[in-house]
């Protein structure tokens, strides 16, 4: 089993036509995907464990990342300005271990969140959220 560092990981939007690397990204990570399901459990059943099925639809759930904000960089702009102005399905890149091949995983989504703080002995920083748009193209 390879143990891979997180190096070299990084998140990309597309701007303009390009993927961009998002600027400054300090973590990222996906969450909340899911296969769909249903209760299957009767009630003359024997056994005491519920049972389920599936319903045929699986959930990209949504990404959330953290940078260090600089109001003047174009990737952080590009985040500002999707959520004055929210459009569907922008394209984005996540990439695992930049060293790994077969790392990326492509989806499209629609940026949610965008919010940036200032503190005490900290640099400024800024927590951005996607929420995908059908299911990431996995790698394999």
């Amino acid at each position: 089993m390879a143990v891979l560092p997180s190096k070299g990981s990084k998140i990309q939007i597309t701007i303009a036509t390009t993927l961009t690397d998002i600027a400054d990204v300090s973590q990222f990570g996906f969450s909340g995907s899911e296969v769909g399901t249903f209760e299957t459990t009767v009630l003359n059943q024997s056994a005491v464990g519920r049972t389920y099925g599936i319903n045929g639809f699986s959930e990209g759930g949504s990404v959330a990342g953290t940078c260090y904000y600089d109001p003047s960089n174009a990737s952080h702009q590009a985040l500002t300005d999707l959520i004055t102005t929210p459009v569907n399905d922008k394209a984005f890149n996540a990439i695992w271990n930049a060293t790994a091949t077969g790392t990326d995983w492509t989806f499209t989504g629609i940026v949610t969140s965008f919010d940036p703080s200032a503190n005490l002995n900290d640099p400024l920083s800024a927590d951005f959220g996607v929420k995908l748009d059908g299911l990431p193209t996995y790698s394999t």
